[in-house]
């Protein structure tokens, strides 16, 4: 359906909007108005009076109260009682709930057949033919309410979805309907930053970021500083830091990388080490060793990776002698990390603190792990929905940049 989607538009302007919104509004426009014609298909009576608006309120307004209580299918009745309770209020509309009865089926098999927007999947049970439709629609419903008060409720109720996977393509789908998208934006980054308010140990893992991104920023500039902020929460959550930032910032950035990168595989290794004693399968004991291997490999290059980054300095000896540790022969390898893995690991893990304060044991529980990954993952959305085609002011986009991943005393 997406592709078909694709084509029509492509077909009928030879060029695709930037606007994703405004791509799916043309797809639908000749769902809508030109394909069934082109087809010669004769719409139903009571579906051929409704005028194109119409028929995108009423499946808005289908697909909103679907998509916000996760019904992806739905039966007949429900959609036949949404088109009555539309079509009753519409001039020359029939009064009578029974004489509205035959329209009702006849909108509904209208758009059934005529466009395929609502496909019906089983006896009596139906869904938008695909998902892509029914976010569309469920957006359009948030975004295009004409009465401010009406809309800022929705906006919201929709920023308490913004950790929810699901609604991920409706945040950006809503920012590009909107004339303006400042209140929305300022509503994300309120919800985003309560997330982590009122938990003192994220407030002062947040402190941390934002000291330690200062002292590797090469500049002043505050919108430099915020990403590199996020790029060490999630170089501390992940134990691996954002691609785009990694591999085009300076040194600094490049030898925490690594040393991250070769702390989080010897952690790993060491757990892998105990699962392989434990598996009694020859098919489990096999896996396990092939992830030992990689575990191996990851310390050794991560390890060399930092020292070919190091000038000669405390710092480089004093890694560089804790590598000379590390046993060169295979057959040895299981044996060494059994005996004295944990307090290597605990020496690097040292050496981190003591030179680059990366590296801290913060003890996050798996609820708070789960929460840090819910919040950066929000960010990541805000951040995408900024640098979308939205109409946002510049004050707003620039304040909201400048002040992710920052501890919650800073944005007051």
């Amino acid at each position: 359906a997406a592709l078909t989607l694709l084509c029509l538009v492509f077909e009928e302007s030879g060029d695709f909007p930037i606007n994703r919104s405004e791509l799916y509004q043309e797809g639908l426009d000749v769902l809508l108005k030109k394909w069934d014609a082109s087809r010669n298909i004769e719409r139903a009576q009571a579906y051929q009076k409704m005028s194109r608006q119409r028929k995108e309120d009423l499946l808005s307004n289908i697909a909103f109260a679907t998509f916000e209580r996760s019904d992806y299918f739905f039966k007949r009745q429900y959609v036949e009682n949404e088109i009555r309770r539309y079509i009753r209020n519409l001039p020359d509309s029939l009064v009578n709930a029974a004489d509205l009865e035959p329209d009702c089926q006849a909108i509904l098999k209208s758009i059934e057949s005529q466009h395929g927007l609502i496909v019906e999947r089983a006896k009596g049970i139906y869904s938008f033919s695909h998902l892509t439709f029914h976010e569309f629609f469920a957006s359009r419903k948030i975004a295009t309410s004409f009465d401010p008060t009406v809309r800022k409720a929705a906006l919201t109720s929709l920023v308490t979805n913004i950790t929810e996977k699901r609604w991920r393509e409706v945040f950006l789908l809503v920012v590009g309907m909107l004339q303006n998208t400042d209140y929305l934006l300022k509503l994300m980054k309120s919800q985003i930053d309560s997330l982590l308010a009122e938990n003192v140990k994220f407030q002062k893992f947040l402190t941390w970021g934002c000291q330690k991104a200062l002292s590797v920023s090469s500049s002043r500039s505050p919108l430099e500083i915020s990403r590199i902020r996020g790029f060490y929460f999630h170089l501390s959550v992940l134990s691996i830091g954002d691609e785009a930032i990694s591999s085009t910032e300076k040194t600094d950035i490049l030898i925490d990388a690594s040393l991250s990168a070769a702390l989080g595989a010897a952690i790993n290794l060491a757990y892998n080490l105990e699962l392989t004693q434990a598996v009694l399968s020859i098919r489990g004991f096999k896996a396990s060793l092939a992830k030992l291997q990689v575990n191996y490999e990851t310390v050794d290059s991560a390890i060399q990776s930092c020292l070919s980054l190091l000038s000669d300095s405390p710092f480089q000896q004093a890694l560089n002698q804790l590598y000379s540790q590390l046993p060169r022969q295979e057959s040895g390898l299981n044996g060494w990390w059994q005996l004295q893995g944990q307090d290597w690991i605990a020496q690097l893990r040292q050496l981190m603190i003591r030179y680059r304060n990366i590296g801290h044991n913060w003890q996050f529980s798996e609820a708070e792990l789960a929460c840090l990954k819910q919040y950066y993952e929000a960010n990541r959305l805000l951040f995408e929905c900024i640098h979308s085609d939205c109409y946002a002011s510049r004050e707003v986009r620039e304040a909201i940049l400048q002040t992710m991943f920052l501890p919650a005393r800073r944005n007051r």
